[in-house]
């Protein structure tokens, strides 16, 4: 089947609000399982390219690059994922959970996007040469200006794109938007390291995934926007929205706060061996969790009434993803070292010390995707926020005086306690939600 024949399938349906046939079935008491086995391995393949994409793009660029290229780079994406978890309404995510027709919301939801983008670009410009004396790289203080495009490129895309994927549960599309930004950002990026030879050749590849994903978003979402905005569809989606906001940004902080230390403490090169630490630490069980994360969040919502099928879908995803988890890091203690070498080379072999701890990062990190993915799902953004908090709490006081003391294994030390200690809080959650409303 072509992509053609695919988007031309879709575009009848994709853009209206017709009762859908999954949704009746789920309805009626028909077994789930085709349904899940279907979202999970359509999504599962896009996860799987991406972590492909990411690897390979990490491998080739790492050992035509340093440490120090990835640190700026790193240090350009940590000022820019704080704006844009500061300012992101979360409207796509608001849409999947709602049952009214979506099209009249969409030209909002595009325009606020749009000025949440211009918002980002203007913050890092500005910034730009505070944050570089903070990261330590003030001679690539253009690297805040850089990245400030991405933000643009992103939110051109088609605002039919986030919601309706999710909405009809036909990963496939996700599929072949993945592949297309996997492609895109790594022919982009060898381009950008032949050219230019130095982090410059990162942001390139940044931005022709960005480019390509946002094109391919019009082939199968040709909902072209207009500057019309809502006040009241705003609001409605808002009242939603502001929950997952709040607690996104804890989870950022809980995810990147020991990034933020390490690259103002130890600079741009640890902070490029600490991130390689982390991209390799983390996988597989992290991809799992996103896996298992995207199709929960619109499929518990319509098994709400079948609370014993929402439990065994839950243990199941999250028994499989801690085996594996667990699998994974007892593989990276064990042949870690020459991993690494054989793969990025023996320049980032300081990143071992802190790959040992994040191998188990992973495990706690992608529990607690599945759990708030699932609450998620049920309507409840608000009830995973205190695990979110517990994490950022603990992250906050742990992870100055260990990485002060211990470098960039008092902070791997530090992020591994903030992401276990809520796993309990979420499971408890998740299991409330089983017997009664939250």
């Amino acid at each position: 089947m072509t992509l053609r024949h695919v988007a031309t399938g879709m575009q009848d349906q994709i853009l209206t609000d017709q009762p859908n046939p999954t949704s009746v079935l789920l309805d009626s008491g028909v077994s789930i399982r085709p349904l899940i086995l279907r979202s999970l391995g359509w999504t599962g393949a896009a996860r799987g390219v991406a972590a492909v994409g990411v690897v390979v793009r990490y491998v080739i660029f790492a050992r035509l690059l340093s440490p120090f290229d990835f640190g700026v780079v790193g240090a350009a994406n940590l000022a820019y994922s704080v704006l844009s978890a500061l300012t992101n309404p979360y409207f796509d995510s608001a849409l999947v959970a709602q049952h009214d027709e979506i099209v009249p919301y969409l030209d909002t939801v595009w325009l606020t996007m749009l000025i949440q983008a211009l918002i980002i670009w203007i913050g890092l410009f500005v910034c730009a040469l505070p944050l570089s004396t903070f990261f330590h790289i003030p001679g690539a203080f253009r690297a805040f200006w850089a990245i400030g495009a991405v933000a643009l490129l992103t939110a051109v895309r088609s605002p039919a794109s986030g919601s309706q994927i999710y909405r009809k549960m036909d990963f496939r599309i996700s599929f072949v938007l993945t592949l297309a930004e996997q492609l895109g950002g790594f022919a982009s990026g060898l381009a950008g390291i032949a050219f230019f030879g130095d982090w410059r050749g990162l942001m390139i590849a940044m931005y022709g995934d960005t480019i390509a994903r946002s094109v391919f978003t019009y082939w199968y979402f040709p909902y072209w926007p207009r500057f019309q905005f809502d006040v009241a569809r705003f609001r409605k989606m808002f009242s939603y929205g502001k929950w997952l906001t709040v607690r996104k940004v804890a989870d950022y902080l809980c995810h990147n706060l020991d990034n933020l230390v390490v690259g103002h403490l130890l600079g741009a090169r640890v902070l490029g061996e600490y991130q390689m630490a982390f991209r390799l630490g983390q996988m597989p069980a992290t991809e799992i969790g996103n896996v298992a994360a995207l199709v929960a969040f619109p499929l518990v919502s319509r098994i709400s009434n079948e609370r014993s099928q929402r439990w065994r879908f839950y243990l199941w995803i999250s028994g499989a993803l801690a085996s594996v988890g667990i699998f994974y890091a007892l593989f990276l203690l064990r042949f870690g070292t020459p991993l690494v070498t054989a793969t990025v080379g023996v320049k980032w072999l300081g990143a071992m010390p802190a790959i040992k701890l994040l191998c188990w990062y992973g495990v706690g990190q992608g529990l607690l995707i599945v759990g708030t993915h699932f609450l998620d799902g049920l309507g409840k953004p608000g009830a995973s926020f205190s695990a979110s908090l517990l994490g950022i709490a603990t992250l906050s006081v742990l992870i100055y005086p260990l990485t002060l003391r211990y470098g960039a294994v008092g902070a791997a030390f530090a992020a591994i306690i903030s992401v276990f200690l809520p796993v309990p809080m979420i499971f408890k959650l998740c299991r409330a939600a089983t017997k009664r409303d939250i």
